[in-house]
C-alpha cells in the first residue's frame, strides 16, 4: 500500500484457503491471516499502541457485505465511495461522525458500531477526477461560493469541501445546495458551497451597539457565535455616530451591512480566518 495515502482495500473471503485482497482494485495477497466463527463480534482495527498488529493510520470507511463481491463490483465501489453496491450490503460505516463513540450504520439494518478511544479526524477525498464543471465567485456584494459538477459519486448537504490551485488551499467551506441527476450513461451531482460565513445565518441577534463602538468589535462579537473563528485579520474600522439597536436579524446579515456601510470587504478565509479589511488593501 502507498504509504501517506488513502487506500481502498476490499477483501473477498469465500474460504479459509479462497480469500482475495485487492488494494485500489488491484489483486494483491492475503499473507497470515486469523479468523474466528461464528462473526458475532468483528474488530475492524485495534490501537497500534496496545496490539503489535493494530492499525498505524486512519479509516474513511467501512462496509461489509453477506455475499461476494465480483472484481467489478470492487471497482465500481472504489469510484463510488458513496454510492456503494447495495445489493447484499449488510453493513456501512460513513466515519462522519466527528465526535462520540458511536459508528453508524447507514446500511439500514442497524448494525451500529463501537469506537473505543478512537481519534477524530477530518478527511478530505481528492475528488479532481470526477470533476466536469468548476466555478468559482469573489464579490464584495456577495458570499464567495464555488460551484461545480461531479460524475460517479454523492454528496450531502452540510458537508464541508476544499478547493485548491497550484497545491494551495484557496476555498474552504460548507456544501449548502444539492441536486442529483440521472443520465444513460452516468449519474452526477451539482452543487453550491459557501464559507463558513454561512454559519452566521443560523445565528439571530439582538444587540444594542453604543456610539463611539468601532465596526471591527461588532464583527469579533458576532465572531464569537461560531468556535474556532480567528479575528486576527479584522480592522478596527471606524466608530458608531449613533446607537445601534439590533433586533431579530441574523449574525450574517448585521456582518454584511456593517461590511457595506464602512465599504470593508468581509471574507472567510480557509481556516475559518476572518477578514474584515477595507476594500483598497485588496
Amino acid at each position: 500500500m502507498p504509504w501517506g495515502e488513502f487506500a481502498h482495500i476490499a477483501v473477498v473471503f469465500n474460504t479459509y484457503n479462497d480469500i482475495k485482497i485487492y488494494v485500489n482494485t488491484r489483486l494483491g495477497s492475503p499473507g497470515d491471516r486469523t479468523y474466528t466463527y461464528p462473526y458475532t463480534n468483528i474488530t475492524i482495527a485495534r490501537d497500534s499502541y496496545y496490539n503489535k498488529d493494530g492499525l498505524i493510520g486512519e479509516i474513511a470507511y467501512v462496509r461489509i457485505y453477506n455475499r461476494l463481491l465480483s472484481e467489478g463490483e470492487i471497482q465500481h465501489n472504489y469510484n463510488n465511495p458513496d454510492n456503494p453496491i447495495r445489493n447484499g450490503l449488510a453493513l456501512w460505516f460513513k466515519v462522519n461522525e466527528g465526535s462520540g463513540n458511536i459508528l453508524y450504520d447507514a446500511s439500514g439494518n442497524n448494525n451500529n458500531g463501537l469506537a473505543t478511544n478512537a481519534s477524530w479526524t477530518t478527511f478530505w477525498r481528492n475528488e479532481t477526477s470526477r470533476l466536469i464543471q468548476f466555478r468559482h465567485s469573489l464579490t464584495s456584494r456577495e458570499l464567495e461560493k464555488i460551484e461545480f459538477t461531479l460524475i460517479h459519486t454523492d454528496l450531502d448537504i452540510g458537508q464541508r469541501v476544499r478547493a485548491k490551485r497550484d497545491g494551495n488551499i484557496f476555498f474552504e467551506g460548507i456544501i449548502y445546495e444539492r441536486r442529483k441527476r440521472h443520465d444513460q450513461n452516468y449519474m452526477s451531482v451539482e452543487a453550491t458551497a459557501y464559507t463558513d460565513l454561512i454559519l452566521f445565518d443560523r445565528h439571530v441577534v439582538y444587540r444594542l451597539y453604543e456610539a463611539g463602538t468601532r465596526a471591527g468589535d461588532i464583527i469579533r462579537d458576532l465572531a464569537s457565535l461560531e468556535q474556532g473563528v480567528n479575528v486576527d485579520e479584522v480592522d478596527d474600522g471606524p466608530q458608531l455616530l449613533t446607537n445601534w439597536e439590533i433586533q431579530n436579524q441574523t449574525a450574517l446579515e448585521v456582518m454584511k451591512s456593517v461590511a457595506r456601510g464602512t465599504n470593508y470587504w468581509l471574507r472567510m478565509r480557509p481556516g475559518k480566518r476572518l477578514v474584515f479589511r477595507p476594500k483598497a488593501m485588496f
